[in-house]
């Protein structure tokens, strides 16, 4: 039972680091002069009192948050994915038929999250043996197929 709660105890910590990291990094990025004063003049529901144009910084920003908030949620669907084939995958060498349509599963989540890059380096972490090596849209239109 100590076993149980220390791993749910450090489940809960893990993820609200994450949380934490995710927050801060979208927080402390001000961006440009748009959305630094929609962020810091205006309040929930209500715009700021002007409107300013949108430049690169306001773009940069914005695909900064957009990529934080994408790779933190990817690093929670690898963290379920590792730690629902750890026992079987990793320590015994084979999962069921049942666990392998779950790590599809989470591995189609990843996709969608991730770009083809990005997948192919986290797909060669996982360590499958009974897959051919696919390019990351290939492995897309299989997997998709599969649901």
């Amino acid at each position: 039972y100590a076993r149980y709660w220390l791993g749910r105890c450090t489940l809960s910590d893990y993820i609200s680091e994450v949380r934490e990291f995710m927050l801060l990094s979208i927080i402390y990025v001000r961006g440009g002069l748009e959305s630094s004063t929609f962020l810091f003049h205006g309040s929930p529901g209500i715009a700021p009192p002007s409107t300013f144009r949108r430049d690169k910084f306001d773009d940069k920003a914005s695909d900064f948050r957009i990529d934080i908030v994408r790779l933190c949620v990817a690093l929670a669907v690898a963290f379920k994915l590792h730690t629902s084939m750890a026992l079987d995958g990793y320590c015994f060498g084979s999962i069921s038929k049942e666990a392998k349509w779950l790590l599809d599963w989470d591995r189609l989540r990843l996709l969608e999250l991730l770009t083809d890059e990005e997948f192919e380096v986290v797909n060669t972490c996982i360590g499958l043996d009974d897959e051919a090596t696919v390019s990351a849209e290939e492995l897309r239109k299989q997997i998709a197929r599969q649901f």
